[in-house]
């Protein structure tokens, strides 16, 4: 693994970055803001919230391959310490403050008597989805860093709005920012659906994902696919 420091991630995907700010073409309006955060600055709420949409989303994959579900193995792998997580939070409407201290207290001081009132602090709202990734090294005989994208899932309500695109965007904006040239990832054979999508946003085999196998004529397919793409500079 490679250990990407802190200051360099901060400073090329900073918190005011316009690619952290995210709209979905949601019927119900719901917006997301994005942060990024380090596996060990994870709170928490913030872990058990990816681990389970991993569980909702992906259990039954793991289970049905020779891996398995290992809850124990998962949370291990999520906690390393060169692991990064673009956090996606549900933005909370703020308080209308005017209105609640119009009713609060108009019945008690006059306006002359009414001072300003501090704004509450800011809550985050819940964690609704998120991407993983970490810096490492490709396979032999190539041997140069890539930004290997671990995990991306999102809640049932985000699902179809282009989100899953916008985050692996984010990812690769921020390797090639980093002067990384080529991003992977490992996706289920029996998820078809993600895979998909990773074809159309430019995925391809890698020379490192295992071969199909024939048995007695019959193509076994592999489970898994480890797929990538070369980043332009």
């Amino acid at each position: 693994m490679v250990n990407i420091g802190k200051t360099l991630i901060n400073e090329k995907l900073p918190d005011d970055d316009p690619l952290l700010a995210y709209t979905p073409p949601c019927e119900d309006g719901l917006s997301v803001y994005i942060t990024r955060k380090q596996s060990s600055r994870l709170t928490l709420e913030e872990f058990k919230a990816c681990y389970n949409l991993i569980r909702l989303t992906s259990s039954a994959h793991y289970k049905a391959s020779s891996v398995g579900w290992v809850p124990s193995e998962k949370r291990k792998e999520m906690k390393h310490e060169h692991m990064w997580y673009l956090l996606v939070r549900k933005n909370v409407p703020k308080p209308n403050l005017e209105a609640i201290n119009s009713e609060s207290r108009a019945d008690w001081f006059t306006s002359s008597e009414i001072s300003p009132q501090p704004a509450p602090p800011a809550q985050p709202g819940p964690v609704v989805g998120f991407l993983s990734l970490m810096f490492t090294h490709d396979d032999y005989p190539n041997d140069k860093i890539v930004c290997y994208i671990y995990e991306v899932h999102l809640g049932p309500s985000l699902r179809g709005s282009g989100l899953g695109s916008h985050l692996i965007t984010v990812a690769e904006t921020l390797a090639k920012r980093c002067g990384i040239g080529k991003t992977m990832l490992t996706v289920f054979g029996a998820n078809t659906k993600a895979r998909r999508l990773y074809e159309r946003l430019g995925y391809v085999k890698d020379p490192s994902s295992p071969e199909d196998r024939v048995v007695r004529r019959r193509n076994i397919s592999a489970e898994y696919r480890i797929l990538s793409k070369r980043l332009e500079a």
